[in-house]
C-alpha cells in the first residue's frame, strides 16, 4: 500500500501508530495523531496548513460500481478535460478519504442531467438535481460543510430520476474536492549548485514537464521549488521534460523510501539513478548532462523502477524541477503550428506540387485481386461468417439490427455492405452478394443529384457542420462510402465508378473544402482523394484537393521525426487510432507523386506507432476515450483499448508497405498479428463485431449496429485471401499460412500453388505447385520473425534452403507439376513483460504469453502464476483435442487463444516466483 511521501521521514519513527491511506494520492497520517510529533534529525516540522486538493474523475481512488459508467473527453470547462457519467439506477461512485474536514462533489449541469443521492460516511445527506436548462460549467453541486477532522467517505448514487424538463438521467463525476488540515514534515534542502549559464529553473507544473501514469502532486512543501513536486512509486511510470540548449539538470529529493530510476536522453539510456538516502534531503541534482547540441529539441525521460537499494523501504521518485536553457511546451507548440497551417489552408494559400512534377511509384509486388480460394480452416470460417453477417444486415432497412448508426451515418453503412460484399465477390461469384452490390449501388444512383452530391441528408446537416456529431458525416461518412463504391467498381459494377466520379467532381469544387478538416473525427477525410485518384476513374484534381486541404505539413514533420507525442496530443481533432488514416493517405500520395516527404513520413510514423502504441498481439493502444494515451502507456485495465478500427487501418498500411517492400518480413508479420489476434477475436459466431478488443476482464458485446468498427473490419474480413500471397514478374511470395489455392499468370501461362496446413492449430505446411509445363520462377517463403529458430525448407523431400527468422527464403528453380515444398514452422512460446503504465498493485510483474504469433489468454482475470517467467512454458501441458489450449501445472488455470475467449480472462496474468 502506498504511504504518505510528505510525512514518511518522521512517521517511520512512530511505527506503533495505525496509519491509514488517503485517496488523494497516497497521503497518510494517523487518524488520531497528536498535533505535535518529534521529528527525526535533519527534518523540521512546519505549521499546520489547510490543503485543498482536487481529485480527478480518473483518479485511482475514486471507485465506480454498477454499470453504465462512461468516460468521455468533453474538453475545456471540465477539470483535466474529462468526466465520467452513468444513467443506470443504483450505480455509484465513491471516494474514501482517511483524514479531511470537508468534501465537495463537482460536475457540470445541463438539460440531460438527472438526480443523485449523496451520502457522507454512509448517511444520506441530500438528493441533488444536476439539471439546468442551460449548460453550466463544472461547479460544486454538493458541499458537506465542516466535518470533524478524521476519516470520511463521499458516495454519490444514480437514482435514475430527473426533473420533468430534463431530457435524460445522466449523473456526472468531474472531480471531488478535499479540504484537509494537517501538519507536514519538511526535507532538508541541499546547497544550490552553480547555475547553468543562461538557464532557467522549470517547475514540475510547467507545460514542458509531462508526468505520465500514477504521479501524485504534493503541494505546500517547504524546501521544494514553488513548494510542490510530483511523486511516483509505480514501475514504468515516467516523466518527460522537453528543452533546447546544451545542458540539463533534474532536481528531486532522496529519502529512505526512494528507489532507482532509469534516465534517458533522446531515447538513449544515460544512467540509473539511486535516490536512496537515510534522511530526507531535497534540492538534489539527480541527473546532469552538458555538451548537448544546441539546435534540436531534446527529451529527458525519467522512468520509475521497482528496484531499489537493499536498505530502501520503497521505490519512489520525485520530480521537483528542471534546469535548462529553454523549456519546450510540446502541446502548445504543436497546437500553434497546427493553427498556422489551418489558417493557410483556409485562405487557399497552401502550396502544392503540380501534376507535371509527379513521378508515380509502382508496387514491387502485387497482392492478388482475384484467383485465391480459401480452404477449410480458421480464416475460411471467419470469411464465411462475414458473408452470413452481410446477408443478415442487408435484410434490414437500416442494414443493421434496429436503427443503429444508420440515421446518423447512413452512407458509411452503404459503404460497409459494399466493402464486404464486393471484396467477397473477388474470390468467387455468389448471387446473394451480387444482389447486395447491385441493389445498394442502384439505390445510391437513384438518390444522387445531377451535380454529383449523393447523400441522405442536406449539405447544411453535413458538409456545412463544423461542430457536433453531424460534422463527422463530411469525412467519416464520405470516405467509408467511397471505399465501398470503389470496391463495387473493382467487383464489376461499372455504375459504382460513375457515381464516385460524379460525386468527387462536385466535392473537388465545393465551397466547403477550406474547412473540411474542422469537425468531428476529421482524420477520416485524409484517404478519400488519394483512393479515388489511384482508381480507374481518378483525376489529378482528386490528389490536388488532398494536397491543398488535407495534407498537414506540421504533423508530417513530427511523424518523420518519430515524435510519439504527435499522436498522443494530435491537435487537429481527438487524438486516437483514426490518426493512422494519415499514414494510409500518405502512402498513396507517395505512390502517386513519388515525393520523398510522403515516404519518409510513413516510415517514421510506422516505427513511431509500432514502438509506442501497439499492444503485444497487435491491438491498438490509443483509443477515442479515456485519454490521453501517452507513448508506451498500453492501458489495459483503465481506459478503453483495442479499438477494432485501428487494427484495420494498421493492416491497410502494412499491406501497402508489403507491396512496396515485399522482402521486408515485418510488414507481413504485422498483418498476421492483426488477423489472428484482432480480426478473429472481434467476430462472434454470427459474424457480429466487437467495437473494442479488451485484453483483460470480459470481452465487448458483439454488435450489428453499423458502428465504425463494423464498417472497417467487414471489408478486411472479405479481403483475407488477398493477404496470403503476393506476385511479381519473378514469381510468388508466400506471406501467410492458411489452407488455400492461388492461381496466377506467370510469364504468360497459368500457374497454381496449393497450400495445405491447419495453421495455427499445427505447424506443418506443404505447398504443391501446379504448372502444365515446367516453369522457372522464384518462390519466396516467409520465415516469421516470431520463429523460435532457423527454418529448414524442403523441395520434394530434400532440403533446399535454411533461412533465419524475419526473412524470406528464396527458392529459384525450374518448377515442375506437382513439385512439393514442405516445412515446419518453429512455433515456440515467448513471454513478454508488460511495461505499460497500468501496473498491478505492489508492482507485481505481468507477462503476455505467445505461441508463435498467437496471443494466449489465461481463463481467470485475477490469475496469478507462481513461476519464473522464463520457465513458464515448461509448466504448460497441451489439452487433448483442443489445439493451442494448455493446462498450467499445479493450478486450475488454462491458457487458450485470445480469439477463442468467451468468459472472464486476462492476457497478462501476474507471474512471480
Amino acid at each position: 500500500m502506498k504511504t504518505n511521501r510528505s510525512t514518511r521521514a518522521w512517521l517511520q519513527c512512530v511505527l506503533a501508530m495505525a496509519f491509514l491511506p488517503v485517496g488523494f494520492g497516497g497521503f497518510v497520517r494517523a487518524a488520531d495523531a497528536p498535533a505535535t510529533i518529534l521529528a527525526p534529525a535533519n527534518t523540521t516540522v512546519s505549521n499546520a496548513v489547510v490543503r485543498v486538493r482536487s481529485i480527478d474523475d480518473r483518479h485511482k481512488d475514486i471507485t465506480y460500481s454498477g454499470s453504465g459508467w462512461t468516460t468521455f473527453n468533453p474538453g475545456s470547462g471540465w477539470y483535466n478535460g474529462t468526466a465520467k457519467s452513468s444513467t443506470v439506477a443504483k450505480a455509484f461512485f465513491e471516494y474514501a478519504n482517511p483524514s479531511c474536514t470537508r468534501l465537495k462533489w463537482f460536475c457540470t449541469k445541463s438539460n440531460s442531467r438527472g438526480k443523485a443521492d449523496v451520502y457522507v460516511d454512509g448517511v444520506l445527506k441530500s438528493t441533488v438535481d444536476t439539471y439546468s436548462a442551460t449548460d453550466q460549467p463544472t461547479s460544486a453541486v454538493f458541499d458537506s460543510g465542516e466535518l470533524p477532522l478524521g476519516r470520511h467517505a463521499l458516495k454519490v448514487v444514480v437514482t435514475h430520476q430527473k426533473s420533468a424538463a430534463a431530457s435524460d438521467y445522466w449523473v456526472e463525476c468531474d472531480k471531488v474536492e478535499v479540504v484537509t488540515t494537517e501538519t507536514l514534515a519538511v526535507a532538508t534542502p541541499q546547497p544550490a549548485p552553480t547555475p547553468i549559464p543562461g538557464a532557467v529553473i522549470v517547475n514540475d507544473s510547467d507545460g514542458s514537464v509531462l508526468c505520465f501514469g500514477n504521479w501524485e502532486t504534493e503541494t505546500d512543501r517547504d524546501g521544494f521549488h514553488s513548494r510542490d513536486y510530483h511523486a511516483c512509486n509505480v514501475q514504468y511510470n515516467y516523466c518527460e521534460f522537453k528543452f533546447t540548449g546544451s545542458a540539463v539538470r533534474w532536481y528531486g529529493s532522496k529519502n529512505k523510501d526512494h528507489g532507482f530510476a532509469d534516465v534517458y536522453l533522446d531515447g538513449a539510456l544515460q544512467k540509473t539513478v539511486d535516490a536512496y538516502n537515510p534522511a530526507w534531503i531535497c534540492n538534489v541534482v539527480l541527473f546532469e548532462k552538458t555538451g548537448l547540441s544546441a539546435g534540436p529539441c531534446h527529451t529527458l525521460r525519467i522512468v520509475v523502477r521497482k528496484d531499489r537499494n537493499p536498505n530502501a523501504t520503497d521505490c519512489y521518485q520525485d520530480i521537483d524541477c528542471f534546469e535548462a536553457i529553454q523549456p519546450v511546451n510540446y502541446v502548445e507548440e504543436i497546437t500553434k503550428d497546427m493553427r498556422t497551417e489551418y489558417a493557410q489552408i483556409e485562405s487557399g494559400a497552401k502550396p502544392y506540387a503540380q501534376p507535371d512534377t509527379w513521378k508515380p511509384v509502382s508496387y514491387a509486388a502485387q497482392s492478388p485481386t482475384t484467383g485465391v480460394s480459401l480452404h477449410a480452416g480458421v480464416l475460411n470460417d471467419a470469411f464465411q461468417r462475414n458473408i452470413d453477417y452481410l446477408n443478415h444486415c442487408f435484410a434490414s432497412k437500416t442494414y443493421c439490427d434496429g436503427q443503429g448508426w444508420f440515421g446518423w451515418l447512413p452512407a458509411s453503412n452503404e459503404g460497409r455492405l459494399l466493402q464486404g460484399a464486393a471484396n467477397s465477390l473477388r474470390w468467387g461469384e455468389r448471387a446473394d452478394l451480387r444482389n447486395i452490390v447491385d441493389t445498394v449501388v442502384s439505390r445510391i444512383q437513384a438518390r444522387q443529384r445531377a451535380d454529383g452530391y449523393h447523400n441522405y441528408y442536406p449539405e447544411k446537416d453535413s458538409f456545412a457542420c463544423e461542430t457536433g456529431g453531424n460534422s463527422e458525416r463530411k469525412n467519416y461518412d464520405r470516405v467509408f462510402w467511397t471505399r465501398g463504391l470503389l470496391d463495387a467498381g473493382r467487383a464489376g459494377n461499372a455504375a459504382a465508378y460513375t457515381i464516385v466520379r460524379k460525386f468527387y467532381d462536385w466535392f473537388n469544387g465545393c465551397s466547403y473544402l477550406p474547412r473540411m478538416i474542422i469537425g468531428c473525427n476529421s482524420p477520416n477525410g485524409f484517404p478519400g482523394g488519394p483512393l479515388v485518384y489511384l482508381s480507374p476513374v481518378g483525376t489529378s484534381k482528386d490528389l490536388i484537393v488532398s494536397e491543398r486541404f488535407f495534407d498537414q505539413e506540421y504533423w508530417m514533420r513530427e511523424l518523420r521525426n518519430q515524435e510519439p507525442l504527435c499522436f498522443t496530443f494530435y491537435p487537429g481533432e481527438r487524438p486516437h487510432c483514426y490518426d493512422l488514416l494519415g499514414l494510409e493517405a500518405y502512402i498513396d500520395e507517395y505512390r502517386a507523386t513519388g515525393a520523398p516527404k510522403y515516404l519518409d513520413t510513413v516510415l517514421g510514423g510506422w516505427s513511431m506507432y509500432k514502438d509506442n502504441f501497439e499492444h503485444v498481439g497487435g491491438t491498438t493502444a490509443i483509443c477515442e476515450a479515456n485519454g490521453p494515451y501517452p507513448p508506451k502507456s498500453y492501458k489495459i485495465t483503465t481506459g478503453c483499448t483495442g479499438e477494432t478500427c485501428g487494427s484495420v487501418f494498421w493492416a491497410n498500411i502494412n499491406s501497402r508497405l508489403m507491396q512496396l517492400y515485399p522482402t521486408r518480413e515485418k510488414y507481413a508479420n504485422e498483418i498476421e498479428k492483426e488477423i489472428y489476434n484482432v480480426v478473429l477475436a472481434c467476430q462472434d459466431a454470427k459474424g457480429y463485431i466487437r467495437y473494442h478488443n479488451r485484453l483483460h476482464g470480459t470481452k465487448d458485446t458483439p454488435q450489428c449496429q453499423g458502428t465504425c468498427c463494423e464498417c472497417s473490419v467487414v471489408g478486411m474480413l472479405a479481403k483475407l485471401p488477398e493477404y496470403i500471397y503476393s506476385t511479381d514478374k519473378d514469381g510468388l511470395f508466400v506471406n501467410l499460412y492458411a489452407a488455400s489455392t492461388i492461381t496466377w499468370n506467370q510469364g504468360g501461362s497459368s500457374v497454381t500453388l496449393t497450400q495445405t496446413t491447419s495453421f495455427p492449430n499445427a505447424a506443418d505446411v506443404t505447398l504443391t505447385v501446379g504448372t502444365p509445363t515446367p516453369k522457372e520462377m522464384n518462390i519466396r517463403i516467409r520465415v516469421p520473425s516470431w520463429a523460435a529458430e532457423n527454418m529448414d525448407i524442403n523441395v520434394n523431400g530434400k532440403r533446399a534452403a535454411t533461412a533465419r527468422p524475419g526473412s524470406y527464403a528464396s527458392i529459384r528453380r525450374e518448377w515442375a507439376d506437382n513439385d512439393v515444398v514442405s516445412f515446419t514452422l518453429p512455433m515456440g512460446f515467448k513471454t513478454i513483460k508488460y511495461t505499460g503504465l497500468d501496473q498491478a498493485t505492489d508492482n507485481v510483474d505481468r507477462y503476455f504469453l505467445l505461441k508463435g504469433p498467437i496471443l494466449l489468454a489465461l481463463n481467470d482475470a485475477n490469475g496469478r502464476i507462481h513461476a519464473d517467467s522464463a520457465t513458464l512454458p515448461s509448466l504448460l501441458t497441451p489439452v487433448e483435442d483442443s489445439p493451442l489450449h494448455y493446462e498450467v501445472k499445479g493450478t486450475a488455470y488454462q491458457y487458450l487463444p485470445y480469439w477463442q475467449v468467451t468468459s472472464n480472462f486476462t492476457c497478462f496474468p501476474m507471474v512471480q516466483p
